[in-house]
């Protein structure tokens, strides 16, 4: 039950036609990646010493009501300006992090 009202809050399911189907399965692909690098965005900002602490509460918050009471994705909406910020700050750190490291060491390897 707690795992359909998730998938309702972030995708807004619509199986009519096969065209809706193709929407609501990309809609929701695009949505994971967005919540995987805001995830990490907020990894981040904690190991940075970030403020973050507010929108995390607003995001837990807006999350748990509507997951708990009436999971409809258009409740995920206002949470979407604060997951694209942090969705860019850890895409951002995440390209940074393999800009940075040294590349491998290819020793002994003759071409």
């Amino acid at each position: 039950m707690l795992f359909r009202s998730m998938y309702i809050f972030w995708a807004y399911p619509n199986y009519s036609t096969k065209m809706m189907a193709f929407k609501t399965m990309a809609f929701f692909a695009f949505n994971l990646f967005v919540i995987v690098f805001a995830l990490y965005g907020f990894y981040r900002a904690k190991t940075k010493s970030v403020f973050y602490q507010p929108f995390l509460w607003m995001i837990l918050y807006y999350y748990v009501i509507h997951i708990l009471l009436h999971a409809h994705s258009r409740y995920s909406l206002p949470l979407f300006p604060i997951l694209f910020m942090f969705a860019s700050f850890g895409l951002v750190e995440f390209v940074q992090n393999i800009r940075s490291s040294e590349p491998p060491d290819y020793q002994g390897i003759t071409t």
